[in-house]
């Protein structure tokens, strides 16, 4: 009874098999599903076997270049199908999906030219009637059309992927056939190249046909397009291996593609956005470090023709292998690769800001300003290299040449259209700086530009800074001071400034390339009639702790050298005065500071004795070394902290600021879901187009922040709502103009 009912279930189950069968194998259906195969033979909807074991020879269904053909009424003269009957799959398991069976249905009264009946991976026996009528008019019009679906053109593309890969194996008509049908496929590419998925096969296609059948070098050919990595890795992976074999370097083109397709390389937007000058970058650098290149060594691995067929009937087939190696790429080498392509970047970021803001402005003087130094040559610098020579003309055995800036700038074709304003201001310097030129005021270095006043020139130290020093800063402004005092006093000589410029340089420890620079401003300080009226008002927005540690600074500087003559006495007795402190404070302070006797001499010139000084500490054996780095890390954040006080005073704006009454932040609204003290920093930051690190180091310490959190966060908030920054930059931090309308009053 058992094996009755075991039998009747059976009888069921293949019932109900049977129906679903016949009814996805129905030629009528709009979508087509693929033919359910078992083993070798698959069961048609005619109740008949297909063996697709047994298949005709290619090339007797094969339709070559411009023959003719006439299927359904269509008359197709481009030849290049696969048109007939028994054609199989190169794996033996299915129909070719190419081959097109003439006594098929074919509904010319509704050509389904949109295609919304073809499936994602088209055969030419499954598609719908409507679809083929569509398929086979694209075929009689040159398969040309732009605006065909793409699965006609899939399709189509099929048909010639397998000629290409798979009869050339057997067939010796088809190996002749080679550069045609990559003719025919470089001219699909030119036409249909809108479809990232059709670009993507076909030059997988054009890649692998190189492989498998070229008798040149890869590598002495153009390096694969690396906008392209994956397409073209496979073809790039061949080269190396190559060239491994062959002991022959890796040229800096193709270490530009090894370092694009390295997972690890962390490419921001100026590599992409500027990909050309990105790449030339990277050239120059990797020849300078590694002259004509590396050699690569072979590795264990064999090198095998990888691909990815675009017709499900190439599935699991083989396309042939090389007797070639994998070439070993070794991790150090990566490195060098990324720390190369981090200093390109970096290079190359801020004149990447200014074109993403301004696509209009490519080939100005503002963008010529920011493109890196070693880009410079050929038409983009004539007239930049007319600047140069006429800069070294002028300063020819001179340390500094004077001119005015109106007769400067009409000199020069390149800088007829700049401007009095503060950006083409910084683009005049910046572009003399790439030339070796400096010019002060630079208003990078000193928020004043003189307009229509003097300049100085004079040649800039290679590697010097194109910011300055906390100390720079410091020592600029106290010459300001100390010109102030002079000028109040009816008496200013170049040999009282030469000389307190030299104790600055010596106070603050400057090096090489700030110093020329501070007695270039020097020279310009003398050099143009100051009005210093408006100072004693600008002190007035100073609070008494700012003008106390304005007083203690320089004290302590005056007395680093162990003496305090009464020149610099009465300076800076004349300065406590202007800072609006009692000059007798002076003393006191001299003598609170020192840490070794310090001699502080009288102005008086019948008083010869010096004041009272503090007992020597206890002598340290000469011959150690001992560095409290508390102490110089407290050194240098006072004097960032002096320096922004004395710059605010000099800013280019003699407006009194308005003093902000305490915790006025907390009663405005938060800025991006910000806190308080984050959106009161926002609002800070949106008061200047841009700001130097140790400017707002100082500010967050002020507010007891911790500056990268606080920038980071900030960004992070703009990013989640407006998907963009509110700066760019470390050491230079430029605000995004765009995001200014983004910040509530």
């Amino acid at each position: 009874m058992s094996g009755i009912i075991g039998l009747l279930l059976c009888w069921f189950i293949w019932s109900i098999i049977k129906k679903i069968i016949d009814f996805l194998t129905k030629e009528s259906r709009p979508k087509s599903s693929d033919a359910i195969i078992s083993t070798s033979v698959t069961i048609r909807s005619t109740g008949t076997y297909e063996d697709f074991s047994k298949s005709v020879p290619p090339d007797k269904v094969w339709l070559p270049k411009d023959k003719s053909v006439v299927i359904a009424g269509y008359t197709i003269s481009g030849g290049m199908l696969y048109v007939g009957k028994g054609l199989s799959a190169p794996t033996g398991w299915s129909k070719e999906a190419a081959l097109i069976n003439p006594d098929l249905p074919v509904d010319k009264s509704n050509p389904d030219r949109s295609g919304q009946y073809m499936s994602y991976w088209p055969s030419y026996s499954d598609i719908n009637p409507a679809s083929r009528a569509a398929y086979l008019e694209w075929l009689a019009d040159g398969a040309k059309d732009p605006n065909a679906n793409m699965g006609y053109v899939f399709l189509y593309f099929y048909g010639l992927e397998r000629r290409l890969l798979c009869d050339t194996t057997s067939s010796e008509a088809a190996h002749h056939e080679i550069d045609q049908i990559l003719l025919e496929t470089e001219r699909l590419l030119k036409i249909y190249s809108s479809s990232r998925s059709f670009k993507s096969y076909a030059t997988r296609l054009i890649n692998m046909a190189h492989a498998k059948f070229s008798k040149e070098k890869i590598y002495e050919k153009p390096v694969p397009d690396t906008s392209m990595i994956y397409e073209n890795f496979p073809l790039f992976k061949l080269g190396l291996a190559q060239m491994a074999a062959d002991n022959v370097p890796l040229p800096a083109d193709w270490a530009i593609f090894l370092m694009r397709s390295d997972p690890e390389a962390r490419l921001r937007t100026s590599a992409r956005r500027c990909k050309d000058e990105f790449d030339n970058l990277f050239k120059a650098y990797y020849s300078e470090k590694f002259g004509k290149g590396i050699l690569l060594s072979r590795s264990n691995t064999k090198y095998k023709l990888d691909y990815y067929p675009a017709s499900s009937s190439l599935r699991g087939a083989a396309f042939g292998n090389t007797d070639l190696w994998d070439a070993s790429v070794p991790k150090a080498f990566l490195k060098q690769l990324r720390d190369i392509a981090d200093t390109c970047m970096d290079e190359l970021d801020a004149y990447s800001r200014f074109i993403g803001k301004k696509q209009e402005g490519v080939g100005s003087i503002e963008a010529l300003a920011l493109f890196p130094t070693r880009l410079l040559g050929g038409d983009n610098s004539k007239d930049l290299k007319v600047i140069e020579e006429w800069c070294k003309k002028s300063l020819d055995g001179k340390k500094y040449f004077q001119v005015d800036h109106s007769f400067f700038i009409k000199q020069f074709s390149l800088l007829k259209s700049v401007g009095s304003g503060k950006k083409e201001s910084l683009a005049v310097a910046q572009l003399l700086s790439k030339v070796g030129i400096g010019l002060e005021p630079d208003i990078r270095f000193w928020a004043h530009w003189p307009g229509d006043g003097k300049i100085v020139l004079f040649n800039l130290p290679k590697d010097a800074s194109a910011a300055p020093s906390s100390q720079y800063s410091a020592a600029v402004a106290i010459l300001h001071l100390a010109a102030a005092v002079m000028h109040a006093d009816g008496r200013i000589s170049p040999e009282e400034e030469s000389h307190f410029e030299k104790q600055l340089e010596n106070w603050l420890h400057l090096d090489q390339s700030e110093m020329v620079r501070l007695r270039a401003h020097s020279e310009w300080l003398l050099s143009v009639p100051q009005s210093f009226s408006w100072l004693t008002k600008r002190m007035q927005s100073l609070d008494k702790r700012q003008t106390e540690a304005v007083g203690k600074f320089l004290v302590d500087l005056a007395q680093s050298d162990g003496h305090i003559n009464p020149d610099e006495v009465r300076a800076l007795t004349k300065i406590y005065s202007l800072l609006g402190l009692d000059p007798n404070d002076f003393y006191k302070h001299a003598h609170i500071a020192a840490t070794e006797p310090v001699k502080v001499e009288s102005i008086l010139p019948n008083r010869k004795r010096g004041y009272p000084i503090p007992a020597r500490p206890p002598i340290k054996d000469k011959n150690s070394i001992d560095l409290d780095m508390d102490k110089i890390k407290e050194k240098m954040t006072e004097t960032a902290a002096v320096s922004a006080v004395l710059s605010s005073i000099f800013s280019e704006n003699k407006e009194v600021p308005p003093k902000t009454p305490k915790n006025a932040s907390h009663t405005k609204t938060s800025i991006m879901g910000l806190d308080h003290e984050l959106s009161a920093f926002v609002r800070f930051l949106i008061t200047k187009s841009s700001w130097t690190r140790e400017e707002l180091e100082l500010r967050a310490a002020e507010n007891k922040l911790m500056l990268d959190g606080t920038l980071d966060s900030i960004n992070d908030a703009f990013y989640a709502a407006h998907n963009k920054p509110l700066f760019e930059g470390e050491d230079i931090i430029d605000i995004n103009d765009e995001m200014l309308k983004e910040v509530p009053a």
